[in-house]
């Protein structure tokens, strides 16, 4: 959570208009983070997505530059963030019947933390420090 939040915020800074959703579809495994574009990019999958980033390639966390630079080279294919923009609205438009509903844990950015959630991570952190 505390990763989708921090690279949420730094896109928001880059790119106010974004919409960011996290776990529109259901993750395809334990600890996926994937980040991708619905109905843009120069290949899109099987669910018309164009992946800027994949944990499973990687095996780490991306950085905010990790996002933000595949970012600004996917639009600059497009001209300008404007123009991806409308070029995904209009795909939408096309295309909407052929979308999945979302994961039934769908959210938006940011995503706030549970207040069990919130003292277990404050027992990690904690219990970690003792450790460090």
């Amino acid at each position: 959570m505390d990763k989708f939040n921090e690279i949420g915020e730094n896109l928001k800074q880059i790119f106010p208009n974004i919409k960011i959703i996290g776990n529109y579809a259901k993750p395809e495994y334990l600890g996926c983070f994937d980040v991708y574009l619905k109905g843009v990019g120069p290949r899109l999958d099987e669910k018309n997505r164009y992946f800027i980033y994949r944990k499973i390639n990687t095996k780490k966390f991306p950085t905010k530059h990790d996002i933000i630079d595949r970012l600004i080279a996917l639009t600059m294919l497009y001209g300008s963030s404007v123009n991806m923009q409308a070029a995904q609205v209009q795909f939408m438009r096309a295309f909407k019947s052929n979308f999945a509903k979302p994961f039934k844990y769908v959210h938006d950015h940011p995503i706030t933390y549970t207040e069990d959630a919130e003292r277990e991570k404050q027992e990690i952190e904690k219990s970690y420090k003792k450790t460090v």
